[in-house]
């Protein structure tokens, strides 16, 4: 009874991390789809959330929605494979939070700015309306999380001895609100398709990993706990 309790504990983990592993590929795929293919948007100088208005809005908004859910549903597998210690619990809470926050993005979306949708004047919106402020407030949530879990998990692949693990996720930490003030600052939005990419693909791969390697200290690590 306990070994089919156990086996199908570990075919539900693996589904979530399935999960974490696909969010970043789609929200990419998804996210320069739609640059392709929508003529009218200028990823240079409008925000890449302005996607979410117009006729075809309703596909980034899905974009943000589905791809929350599967960064929560990836956060909940990682917890459920990660042996105990630091960071067990906080690092997969923060990319929950990070979930959270972009489904938010997709439930409140962005006032129209800058010539788009087509007929939009070319500035910035004259006023911030409620849901336009509740969108600002759910990106920098994202960032927010993003880079506490990055943080979170880099000491503590640091602590089991997994540098270049703990090397990537500080770098990525570091790396995001880099882009992000750079395209804030710049008005160069093309810059926070690296966010993205980058990132977001940071969850996708946490999630190949504890899927693929388990959650193991090195070798030697191993061998000195034992000696003590």
């Amino acid at each position: 009874m306990n070994l089919d309790c156990t086996k199908k504990h570990d075919v539900i983990n693996r589904a979530l991390l399935l999960c974490g592993i696909a969010m970043a590929p789609l929200f990419n795929i998804v996210l320069y789809a739609q640059i392709a293919t929508r003529t009218s948007f200028d990823v240079l100088r409008v925000p890449l959330s302005l996607l979410s208005l117009g006729e075809f809005g309703w596909v980034q908004i899905t974009n943000f929605i589905t791809t929350g859910l599967l960064a929560i549903a990836g956060a909940v597998g990682i917890k459920g494979k990660l042996e105990a210690g630091f960071g067990r619990a906080l690092g997969p809470f923060f990319i929950a939070m990070f979930g959270l926050g972009l489904i938010a993005a997709g439930a409140f979306h962005p006032d129209a700015a800058l010539g788009f949708p087509p007929g939009t004047p070319p500035g910035p919106a004259p006023t911030q309306s409620l849901h336009s402020n509740l969108h600002t407030a759910a990106f920098a949530w994202i960032m927010l999380s993003l880079v506490a879990a990055c943080g979170v998990l880099s000491a503590r692949f640091a602590k089991r001895g997994e540098t270049s693990w703990s090397a990537y996720s500080a770098i990525t930490a570091l790396a995001v609100p880099i882009f992000v003030a750079t395209a804030f600052s710049t008005n160069v939005w093309l810059i926070n398709t690296l966010v993205a990419a980058f990132g977001y693909g940071w969850i996708s791969l946490l999630s190949w990993k504890v899927l693929s390697r388990g959650d193991h200290r090195r070798r030697k690590d191993l061998s000195y706990a034992r000696a003590g």
